[in-house]
């Protein structure tokens, strides 16, 4: 199940968005299911590239580092960028937070620009 979010800003420095977990999302303890933090991650992450202008691109790795229980019914911030392209490569991080800023879980990942269907 797709994580309900609305995008907040999309331009050459990445993007922002407002998500929020509901019941559908639950793990333990009352929190959002860390498998769909990193769904959330990934699906992000190609917004992320296109909004740097980059090609339709695969995710390669995705690495999460969750730092505190997720909640649900809040609205959180994800916040999203490219670090550096060599390449094809496109290295991206993330980084999801309460909105006061509290760090909930980070993202990095490498994207890999596809080739053209004809290539």
């Amino acid at each position: 199940m797709q994580t309900p979010w609305r995008m907040e800003r999309f331009d050459g420095d990445g993007i922002r968005s407002i998500v929020r977990f509901r019941r559908a999302h639950l793990g333990g303890h009352s929190a959002a299911h860390g498998g769909m933090i990193a769904q959330l991650f990934d699906e992000h992450l190609g917004w992320i590239v296109y909004s740097g202008g980059h090609p339709i691109a695969r995710t390669a790795y995705l690495k999460v580092d969750y730092r505190k229980v997720t909640p649900l019914d809040t609205d959180l911030v994800l916040d999203g960028w490219i670090d550096r392209v060599e390449g094809r490569k496109i290295h991206v991080t993330a980084r999801l937070t309460e909105t006061d800023g509290t760090a909930l879980a980070d993202c990095e990942a490498l994207m890999v620009a596809l080739l053209p269907h004809n290539a």
